[in-house]
């Protein structure tokens, strides 16, 4: 479980460092990172194909009304527009990747938690087991008749 744990929180740090725009820089963390969640955590691998998918590009229409210097000027202006929706698209595809790992980190603390409750709880079990036996013995040594 912790090894899994560490493997998450170094894909979460690779993915921190990247500049998601362009798109394309997150490629190469996803197909990296594609082939280790199906392995370690293959329940949760479709949502992941989901977070990763390539957002929908904004194509904003451009202007010809025939005067060629106003046009260059509102569609440079438009091309501005259209980019910075995008970048901030790439913005938020990156942080639903980061959102998703950091689901996937919680998921491991909890269960590393449950676990050790389980085996702190077993732990407790034997003691208890333990001490019966002895109290057991005791009164058996006493002659006192005990039926566990």
């Amino acid at each position: 479980m912790k090894n899994k744990s560490k493997i998450f929180k170094k894909s979460r740090d690779e993915l921190e460092a990247i500049s998601p725009y362009p798109y394309d820089n997150l490629r190469p963390w996803i197909a990296k990172a594609a082939p280790i969640i199906k392995k370690l955590c293959p329940n949760y691998f479709s949502e992941f194909r989901e977070n990763s998918s390539e957002p929908q590009w904004n194509r904003f229409k451009r202007i010809n009304s025939g005067n060629r210097l106003a046009d260059q000027c509102v569609n440079l202006k438009i091309g501005q527009d259209e980019a910075a929706s995008n970048r901030r698209k790439t913005e938020i595809a990156k942080q639903m990747l980061l959102n998703f790992l950091d689901s996937i980190l919680g998921l491991e603390t909890i269960d590393n938690y449950e676990q050790e409750n389980k085996e702190n709880m077993d732990i407790e079990e034997e003691d208890a087991k333990i001490i019966t036996l002895k109290a057991i013995r005791k009164l058996e040594k006493e002659k006192i008749r005990v039926t566990p």
